[in-house]
């Protein structure tokens, strides 16, 4: 049975709480280094805790390189999507109303099994043509195999199955 329409999506959870985590790492490191300077006045204690702020500010510029989260509608006719804010930062993401027929499908994109990642895990996303980007729509299991199906069945698009290498 294909999901009523309209139908909500919110991927942006575990984007932002990895955000949050690094943006709280970042807050202690310099927590660390104004209490070096002005407590403990220890030079290593400074140079420690700086360099696990920059640590945590690379990983934090690499992080917003490689994710994409976003909030959204899925109507019969229209997608809606929106950037999602946290910590006043826009996460990377596409962002406007889309009509329908500018997707050329549904896609189920599944990461294949590895000795890292345990089971398999799936992404659902919209396939944008001419100009249209990618919709990122659920991080899913197995199951996002039946939920593209049944979304590609609902908006009258063709169903694509990809494996991807991550």
């Amino acid at each position: 049975m294909p999901p009523r329409l309209p139908f909500s999506f919110d991927n942006s959870a575990p984007a932002a709480l990895i955000f949050k985590g690094i943006l709280g790492l970042i807050g202690v490191a310099v927590a660390g280094v104004i209490h070096s300077l002005l407590v403990s006045h220890k030079v290593e204690g400074v140079i420690a805790m700086a360099l696990v702020g920059l640590i945590a500010a690379f990983l934090c510029a690499r992080f917003l390189q490689g994710v994409e989260a976003g909030r959204g509608t899925i109507h019969r006719d229209r997608v809606e999507v929106e950037r999602v804010r946290v910590c006043g930062i826009l996460l990377p993401g596409p962002s406007g109303r889309f009509p329908t027929r500018s997707f050329n499908a549904v896609r189920f994109e599944q990461v294949a099994e590895s000795a890292e990642v345990f089971g398999t895990s799936g992404r659902v996303v919209l396939a944008g043509r001419d100009g249209t980007p990618e919709v990122f729509v659920a991080q899913t299991g197995e199951e996002g195999r039946d939920l593209a199906c049944e979304l590609a069945q609902a908006l009258a698009l063709p169903y694509e199955e990809r494996h991807v290498p991550y």
